[in-house]
């Protein structure tokens, strides 16, 4: 769908650059530029849609699965959008919405949802001592403790300590 969005976006800029009235700044539309613009408003459309409905598909699963509560972290959004290279993939992931849409579902279904706060340490805490790391850059993903010398998954210590604090709260 984003090949088709690009090509339908680059397109309509030619035809605007061929309607270009004079040295003014000011541009014809034609009936093929409205048609065009449709087109384009239909796959953005379509876009959306289709990412609404795996958003509802994934919480669905979720809630199906009738666990005790659901923990989610509250992450820092506009820090990770500094990054310009996952800047585009975090803004088309809309966590807000996941959050909103699994909310609502456990509360439907009488699901404890609880948030972990912006700054909990759930990645860089041992999920076996409870030894808090100092740093922990995103490009690692392993690390071994060194109060118990475990190895840990960044991902997986990061879920079990979300699931740990889900049931302390």
């Amino acid at each position: 769908m984003n090949k088709k969005l690009k090509r339908l976006q680059r397109k309509l800029s030619r035809k605007y650059e061929k309607q270009k009235e004079g040295g003014v700044n000011r541009y014809k539309k034609t009936k093929n530029i409205i048609k065009l613009e449709c087109l384009i408003r239909k796959v953005h459309k379509k876009i959306k849609d289709i990412r609404t409905n795996y958003l509802h598909q994934e919480t669905a699963k979720l809630v199906k699965a009738k666990p005790e509560f659901v923990c989610m972290e509250n992450l820092n959004i506009k820090g990770m959008v500094k990054n310009h290279k996952l800047a585009k993939s975090i803004q088309e992931q809309t966590f807000s919405e996941f959050r909103r849409i699994i909310e609502y579902k456990c509360k439907w279904n009488n699901i404890r949802f609880i948030v972990a706060d912006k700054y909990y340490p759930s990645s860089k805490t041992c999920s076996e001592c409870g030894y808090i790391l100092d740093k922990l850059s995103l490009s690692t993903r392993k690390w071994i403790c060194p109060e118990c010398g475990v190895i840990h998954d960044r991902d997986v210590n990061a879920a079990i300590n979300l699931m740990k604090y889900g049931k302390s709260a």
